[in-house]
């Protein structure tokens, strides 16, 4: 590696540093910094609002439609079963279709600031086909569980309805007291999977540029988690083999390592 890239890749990691110290100290503080960035594992923060907001609006037309699956005879709800079956079926398939969309993005982000933190231009094109494939292909067996609680909670609360006699008001009252997918729930899938294709677009973004990446604590790292024990320096090989984000809403990252990082992981081996 040439001098003037070290030079950019020690610069680079040492305000990262600081700047991660600044969003601790916010979040810390209960406190969220405008315009904060790739403040969640490195996914740019407008993707991850972006996808809660989707995630949002879906869950909200799925259950507007289910009330139209729905009428009263008799003064008891009525259920049409193929209707519903078709809507649900229908929203997995668009559930399906918004996150792989939002886990290629978030892939080529992490690609775009690998080369942002090296000075180089590196592109979605570096991507190996097979990790994007994998990535979403868990986005889809998360949706496929997704999709799978929330048909189980909506056939639950109409069996429920249907046995009380409940009239169709009431029926709706009961489906919308349902929160398969609140808005915490979106947000936390939203950081921690685009976390994770991001950070995994940042390694694709590294390889044969540089060889050594350092695990950062994300901003807000309190303890109390297996991060601390993983925050630390490793060859881009070993860091391929590892997973970020850790667990649910984790925003550590990696980020080239400086010389004198890999100089201490050399001396430790």
């Amino acid at each position: 590696m040439c001098q003037s890239c070290r030079a950019t890749i020690r610069r680079r990691s040492e305000l990262e540093e600081l700047d991660r110290r600044v969003e601790q100290a916010l979040s810390w503080l209960g406190l969220v910094r405008p315009g904060r960035g790739r403040a969640q594992g490195g996914a740019p923060r407008e993707l991850v609002d972006g996808l809660v907001v989707d995630l949002d609006r879906l869950w909200e037309e799925l259950a507007r439609d289910i009330e139209g699956t729905l009428r009263e005879g008799g003064g008891k709800t009525v259920v049409d079963q193929g209707a519903l079956q078709s809507l649900l079926i229908g929203f997995q398939s668009r559930l399906e279709g918004i996150w792989t969309a939002a886990v290629a993005e978030a892939v080529a982000a992490g690609v775009a600031h690998a080369g942002n933190q090296l000075g180089a231009e590196v592109t979605f094109s570096a991507v190996d086909p097979s990790l994007l494939s994998s990535l979403q292909s868990q986005a889809v067996t998360l949706c496929e569980a997704t999709a799978a609680k929330i048909r189980g909670d909506v056939q639950a609360a109409l069996i429920e309805s249907v046995r009380l006699g409940e009239n169709l008001t009431q029926t709706i009252a009961r489906l919308q007291s349902i929160s398969s997918l609140t808005a915490y729930d979106a947000e936390r899938i939203a950081r921690t999977e685009l976390a994770r294709a991001a950070n995994a677009g940042r390694l694709q973004g590294y390889q044969g540029r540089l060889t050594h990446v350092t695990w950062v604590l994300g901003p807000t790292y309190k303890g109390g988690c297996a991060c601390g024990e993983m925050a630390g320096t490793y060859t881009l090989e070993e860091a391929s083999g590892l997973s970020i984000p850790l667990h649910p809403n984790c925003d550590c990252l990696w980020r080239p390592a400086t010389e004198e990082e890999v100089a201490g992981y050399e001396a430790a081996a």
